[in-house]
């Protein structure tokens, strides 16, 4: 049987706290080199370049988020587009939630589209992702030139209904491309329809866009050596 001293008890207490306090440190550090931004909702939709023929773009009151956009198109084109500075970003994560009205329309589709730069390059990549009504499950197909549709639904999400979406940009390229690219985002469009029909017929609501984006770490200062 071991015998510990009053002393001995207490450092040996004092382990585990030492321990949690340094992981509680190291997320706060992780946490604090996060930057979060909104990027769209309806205070900034002004911020926005707007694409709008035989549509309707306007915010709306929902009991579950708020403030949210409603957009509508007939047999037209809606799509909102702006650009997007984090040049020191190596990694982004990009969330938001969207809303499709239409059941009977297998036209019904919604797409958020982030390009992306390579950091340290000038090669661009674009993701397509894609809520379609008139397909099901989801699916990764290659436009070429660095661009791809992903689906992220179909139409097992059913009308009416909120989804948020939360994705890694480089996670997801890298998932694509079977590569790992260090990217940050350089732009967003959203738009009623599938990347690439000219034209879209529905409505559906879209939450805030948010982006949080990690920076690339500082470079360390060499040390001198010692004589």
């Amino acid at each position: 049987m071991n015998v510990y001293s009053r002393k001995q008890r207490r450092r040996m207490h004092a382990i585990p706290a030492a321990i949690a306090l340094l992981l509680l440190g190291l997320l706060w550090l992780y946490s604090s080199q996060a930057s979060a931004e909104t990027v769209l909702d309806v205070r900034k939709l002004r911020e926005w370049q707007m694409e709008c023929r035989h549509c309707a773009v306007e915010p709306r009151y929902d009991i579950i988020n708020g403030e949210v956009l409603h957009l509508r198109t007939d047999y037209g084109t809606a799509a909102l587009t702006n650009g997007y500075e984090a040049s020191d970003a190596v990694s982004a994560e990009v969330s938001w939630g969207w809303s499709l009205e239409q059941d009977n329309n297998q036209d019904a589709a919604f797409t958020l589209t982030v390009a992306m730069g390579e950091t340290g390059s000038r090669r661009i990549f674009v993701i397509h992702y894609l809520w379609d009504m008139g397909a099901e499950g989801s699916d990764i197909q290659d436009l070429g030139e660095d661009t791809y549709t992903y689906r992220l639904c179909g139409k097992e999400c059913g009308p009416r209904r909120w989804f948020e979406q939360k994705r890694d940009i480089a996670a997801d390229l890298a998932e694509i491309t079977g590569e790992n690219f260090a990217v940050h985002p350089l732009g967003f469009t959203l738009m009623l329809g599938r990347p690439e029909a000219r034209k879209a017929d529905g409505s559906g609501f879209f939450s805030t866009l948010n982006v949080v984006s990690r920076p690339a770490p500082a470079a360390a200062e060499p040390v001198a050596a010692s004589e």
